[in-house]
């Protein structure tokens, strides 16, 4: 697994050079706190790039919202309004959507990953944490 450590918001920054054809995407934070046009907003940007599927996950209702009102493809990306608040939803998520990658923005919440383990990620061939506080 490669693991990444993003310092940006602005999705033209950091994804242009990542291969998302055919993956499953879990997009963990997909708010759109900087970026203000649909089509540069982490979901649907690399929803753009060829993944298969998104699902995108925000704690802020409003978002998941404004997001589900402009889905461009409801069979692509699934919009959820949760709070990740445990290692073990994580894990679960992983589990029941198949993901091949995660995009992770959750502000202070990215050490739920420290107890996941090699199993649980196996999966997993890129992780991205976007300005975090995780020490890698």
């Amino acid at each position: 697994m490669i693991i990444h450590k993003i310092m940006s918001d602005n999705s033209e920054d950091h994804w242009p050079c990542i291969n998302m054809e055919n993956k499953i995407l879990l997009d963990l934070g997909c708010g759109r706190w900087d970026t203000y046009e649909l089509c540069h907003s982490s979901p649907i940007y690399l929803g753009g790039l060829g993944a298969s599927k998104v699902y995108a996950i925000d704690a802020k209702a409003s978002e998941i919202a404004y997001f589900t009102e402009n889905n461009p493809d409801p069979e692509k990306y699934t919009f959820i309004n949760a709070s990740v608040e445990s290692s073990e939803q994580i894990k679960q998520w992983i589990s029941d959507f198949n993901i091949d990658y995660i995009k992770c923005d959750i502000e202070f919440y990215e050490k739920l990953f420290y107890p996941l383990t090699v199993e649980d990620m196996k999966n997993i061939k890129e992780l991205f944490f976007i300005n975090s506080y995780v020490y890698l």
